[in-house]
């Protein structure tokens, strides 16, 4: 589903946008266009509140994205890939573990929408994992891992640009 809404922001001030009244229990992404240059960020709250992160938006699309940090042993971890797009992407995300073992997983993301990977779900207990994701369309990629399933903290890192 997309929605567009339209904001007046007054210079030298900030807006916060509660996603979650606009789209309660949906994993979302969200694409930003203003006529003067703004900053963008996205806050994300979690564990009841008691733990957060923040992390800047992306200035680009790109066709291939790296990450080079993470776990699965005591952590969820997940890859989330947002296709603006009018054309579905073919994504590939190549990964590489601890002791040189490797994974490959593919997904397609519809025009104008996103797709979750839950990487601990699919390999439980790495000590260490890296990806490399690929896509056919220009999309943006972000890593979330949480320690302790989120009881520890938690971040979201936008991926690496490779172009």
């Amino acid at each position: 589903r997309s929605e567009m809404r339209r904001y007046a922001i007054p210079p030298r001030s900030q807006l916060a946008i509660d996603v979650n009244e606009i789209v309660p229990d949906l994993g979302v992404s969200a694409m930003v266009e203003s006529d003067r240059p703004v900053a963008v960020e996205r806050s994300l709250t979690f564990n009841g509140g008691q733990g957060g992160t923040i992390g800047a938006g992306a200035t680009e699309l790109g066709f291939r994205w790296a990450f080079v940090d993470g776990r699965t042993n005591d952590a969820t971890y997940y890859i989330c890939v947002s296709n603006p797009g009018r054309t579905r992407a073919r994504v590939t995300v190549e990964l590489r573990f601890a002791g040189g073992a490797t994974g490959t997983q593919s997904f397609e993301v519809p025009a104008g929408s996103r797709y979750t990977m839950a990487v601990h779900e699919l390999y439980p207990d790495e000590a260490a994992v890296s990806a490399i994701v690929r896509s056919t369309q220009p999309i943006v990629a972000e890593r979330s891992l949480y320690p302790g399933g989120g009881l520890r903290g938690g971040s979201t890192t936008l991926g690496i640009p490779l172009e």
